[in-house]
């Protein structure tokens, strides 16, 4: 067994936990209770959000951060910081208007005048396209008169139109030479024409007051406003208390809003841009680059035209945003002893875009040290994940459920300054709804396929309620769940520290979607990531840069040239989703590996295009092989797969480590049903079931046979666990029992003569109930004899907070491996048997088990925490509403029986 499940079992795990503490100018009383709250919770780590802060970098910041940096050499803790004042991060605590107006974001924008049978001489207008259109409309909006008059041409180029609005690259005219005078003077031959003006502006597209995100001096303005002031302030604590950095969501930001659609080549929309992009493109396209710009908007007679422009384009933009703004910030962290991590919008495929996405997912985590990604606003669900739902926006179940977690864990597998380690920012603006039950849902499935790290959003320190994006952990007290969040956060620390330090096990690579959608038509990498997940066949996502440059990566091909390795993974194989074009990279990649599988799922791509107009477009010549999407499974599973189930169950979730040994997690995602069957492992081996919740080993009764092992596993919905493996003499450490609590999974032997009878008693009438908010807690009040269970909120529906149940029972004889299971708990349980605590249970099944009851009389005392959401009721309405969602009852009802 690996070392890092015993450390976890004597409790010397690590912490892999770092919260958001909002920051909103409290006493400093207050901050010391909220950081001691988040300490209890077994976190040693947290991240300051100084977004709220009514003075970021001012005196009542430097007064609070001094005594959080205090706090925390005293305690032990590491210090994080998020790294602007304003979300998303680029802001640069408003540097740019202030200091550097040079410096301001830039864009390319166009706009289009059409010449109809021109035959002689024309007079073109050009300065007054240089700027938006509008209409009656726009009338009286303000409009940075000043800024526009600096606007420049860029290319003026005319086009032949063809029926359906395309242009001809071909015949095009290039007409920038005549520009004088705010107009051009040109004779266009006979036919239809469309003039394109192709400006540079500072005014046309996102925020102003934000750095140019791809311009290095610009995102160097990031550095000055805020990382250079904490260090100098704090350089003896960096790389020590303070740990490091965090950027939220930055993103090419040459759109407003978070519209998910800004792609390149399918929106009208202004393009990012800086000083260094017409070089690179020069490179790629020639010295007729700037008459090729237009093809960023529009299709061309020859499609292959306008997909290598948005290829070279994209790949121009999204390679200055990893050298300039994440290399960048990520090289002076490293330079000054401290880490660099953070995520990007990663929504629905924005990961890939323009807009609030940074373009090129692999590419913008490159400068980080750490992957990262994040969950929130119900972007994951239980049971959400084949539906598109409305969330804070809509969202595409495909995606967050079968790509998200995966796309943030590959890039933490692959890039070798990663250390293999992915991080999460979960569980905010989820709403009050969200409690401890779902919470360890979301968390399971985040670690299930590969994240080992979580920014838990948020704690508040805010007067109850905060509004701000809820649900708030501890809620100054108001939070009934509060004492059952710490044992989740107990419960994520010990899986996560059992899921870190190995290298994943995973045989099957699927090639990143981010040049397939540049180009144009292409199958989204959700589909295969679908099929693979609900087969129990474990993958990375690989960009086709690591493709292009191995060494880079750590890797190479074996010597046989049948698995390509890359930083300590091995892949048997590489799924390609269809797409009508594909890279030179990728092209070359197959021909210099051809003994290496990879598979084009539904068809080969009809042509291969490199962002270099000098190397030139080809027909695709077949290479690989065509396999169906709805194949792929029995495919890989031939060769590329080491676990798999003893019949279907597509919400059986699985998560192939390797460490002193092979690791397994496997979550059980569904929402209703019981995963009750075996697990075949490769090869004959044997393992334990590691518990986390219970942090305890349970021994396993495996078959082994014809190279295989068979492992019996019942595995009820919300629950998980890791199976590890283990040499025979392990083995018999595990025989009878592991930990406290935990007994192996089998008939325990000889029963007793009440076990045998199936003793049933039914204990669902006649209890004690009362309650009290969670700020009164444990003054319970207003006790009440109830005969029958029913919900607690149909008699009182706005009550929020612990509602006690209490009662007495009687056995006639003695019952061992006795079984409480409770129908229905909405939705944290704890429970007393004869006055002793047996703990906490905080998602289904609501089971404890007793050793030993004896006979006699025995007494009950079960205390259920509810969620805050009816309690919101009798508050006024928030001034913003992003989530409605359906109330769900309070309390503990249904059946309660007493098996043995």
């Amino acid at each position: 067994m690996d070392k890092s499940v015993q450390d976890v079992l004597e409790n010397r795990g690590g912490n892999y936990i770092f919260p958001f503490l909002w920051m909103k100018g409290e006493s400093q009383e207050i901050i010391a209770e909220e950081i001691d709250r988040i300490y209890d919770c077994g976190i040693r780590a947290v991240c300051i959000e100084s977004r709220p802060h009514p003075d970021f970098l001012g005196e009542g910041w430097w007064k609070d951060m001094d005594f959080i940096v205090g706090l925390a050499k005293e305690k032990g803790m590491k210090l994080w910081l998020l790294d602007d004042a304003h979300f998303p991060t680029g802001y640069a605590n408003h540097l740019i208007p202030e200091k550097y107006p040079d410096r301001k974001k830039t864009y390319i924008n166009y706009n289009v005048q059409d010449v109809w049978g021109a035959n002689t001489e024309m007079t073109l207008p050009i300065d007054c396209m240089m700027k938006p259109k509008t209409t009656w409309m726009d009338m009286g909006k303000p409009a940075d008169l000043e800024e526009r008059g600096r606007n420049k041409v860029v290319s003026i180029t005319a086009y032949r139109l063809t029926e359906d609005s395309r242009i001809d690259m071909e015949g095009l005219m290039d007409l920038t030479p005549l520009y004088a005078g705010g107009q051009v003077k040109a004779a266009l031959p006979k036919g239809n024409w469309r003039i394109y003006v192709v400006y540079e502006t500072r005014t046309d597209g996102g925020n102003p007051d934000y750095i140019n995100i791809i311009d290095k001096d610009s995102a160097a303005v990031l550095l000055e406003a805020v990382y250079e002031p904490h260090f100098e302030r704090y350089k003896e604590d960096f790389g020590t208390v303070f740990a490091g950095f965090f950027s939220d969501e930055p993103g090419m930001g040459n759109t407003l809003g978070f519209a998910m659609d800004d792609i390149i080549g399918k929106k009208k929309m202004p393009l990012p841009w800086s000083g260094d992009v017409p070089v690179l493109l020069k490179r790629r396209l020639g010295d007729r680059w700037a008459q090729k710009l237009a093809a960023l908007w529009t299709d061309t007679e020859e499609e292959a035209d306008a997909s290598q422009v948005r290829l070279a384009y994209m790949d121009v933009v999204t390679s200055l945003y990893a050298e300039n703004f994440c290399g960048q910030i990520g090289r002076w962290c490293k330079e000054h002893h401290v880490e660099y991590v953070g995520h990007v919008i990663e929504d629905n495929g924005e990961h890939a875009r323009l807009g609030c996405g940074s373009g090129h997912y692999f590419r913008a985590m490159s400068g980080q040290h750490m992957a990262g990604i994040d969950s929130i606003g119900a972007q994951i669900m239980p049971g959400g994940a084949d539906v598109t739902h409305m969330a804070v926006t809509e969202v595409s179940g495909k995606f967050f459920h079968y790509v998200l977690g995966r796309l943030g864990a590959s890039a933490g597998h692959l890039d070798p300054g990663k250390k293999g380690r992915t991080l999460c920012e979960a569980c905010g603006a989820y709403g009050w709804k969200f409690g401890v039950r779902d919470m360890k849902w979301l968390l399971d499935h985040l670690m299930v396929q590969g994240v080992n790290h979580f920014v838990p959003h948020a704690f508040s320190m805010a007067e109850y309620p905060d509004p701000d994006c809820p649900p708030h952990f501890y809620a100054r007290g108001n939070n009934p769940q509060y004492r059952h969040f710490a044992e989740l956060m107990k419960y994520t620390n010990r899986m996560c520290g059992v899921l870190s330090g190995g290298r994943h096990g995973a045989k099957v690579a699927v090639l990143y979607q981010g040049e397939a959608e540049w180009m144009g038509e292409y199958q989204d990498m959700e589909e295969p990531a679908k099929v693979l997940s609900n087969h129990q066949i474990d993958f990375d996502f690989v960009p086709v840069d690591i493709l292009g440059d191995l060494d880079a990566y750590e890797g190479r091909m074996s010597g046989d040239g049948r698995t390509l390795m890359i930083n300590g993974q091995s892949y048997k194989m590489l799924l390609v989703p269809y797409s009508r074009y594909t890279t030179k990279t990728l092209d070359d990649f197959i021909r210099e590996n051809r003994k290496f599988d990879v598979c084009f799922i539904n068809a080969y791509p009809e042509a291969v295009l490199s962002p270099y107009t000098e190397q030139g477009k080809k027909v695709f010549s077949e290479k690989g092989k065509v396999i169906l999407l709805e194949d792929i499974a029995d495919y890989a599973g031939k060769t590329a797969v080491s676990i798999s189930l003893d019949r279907p169950f597509a919400s059986m979730l699985v998560y192939d480590y390797e460490k002193n040994g092979k690791l397994y997690m496997l979550f059980n995602s569904d929402m209703y049903e019981t995963f009750d069957g075996e697990i075949i492992v490769e090869g004959e081996k044997q393992f334990v079931l590691y518990d986390g919740m219970k942090n305890c080993c349970i021994s396993l009764e495996c078959r082994r046979e014809g190279g295989k092992t068979y492992i019996p596993l019942t595995l009820p919905v919300y629950q998980s666990c890791i199976l590890a493996e283990i040499t025979q003499e392990e083995a018999e450490k595990y025989r009878e029992f592991a930990s406290d609590g935990c007994r192996k999974q089998k008939s325990t032997g000889q029963e007793s003569s009440e076990q045998a009878k199936g003793i049933v008693l039914e204990l669902d009438r006649n209890w004690r109930v009362s309650a009290c908010r969670s700020i009164d807690y444990p003054g319970f009040a207003n006790a009440e004899e109830v005969d029958v269970l029913q919900p607690y909120s149909d008699k009182y529906p706005e009550f929020s907070g612990y509602i006690c149940y209490e009662k007495e029972f009687e056995t006639a004889g003695r019952m061992e491996n006795a079984v409480l299971d409770i129908e229905f708990v909405y939705e944290c349980a704890e429970l007393w048997l004869d006055g002793v605590n047996q703990g906490k249970c905080i998602c289904p099944p609501y089971t404890y088990k007793f050793d030993e009851l004896s006979a006699g009389v025995h007494t009950l005392r079960i205390e259920v925490a509810t969620t805050l959401d009816r309690e919101q009721q009798t508050f006024p309405n928030p001034p913003f509403q992003y989530i409605f969602e359906a109330i769900e009852p309070t309390g503990m009802f249904g059946r309660v029986r007493l098996k043995a």
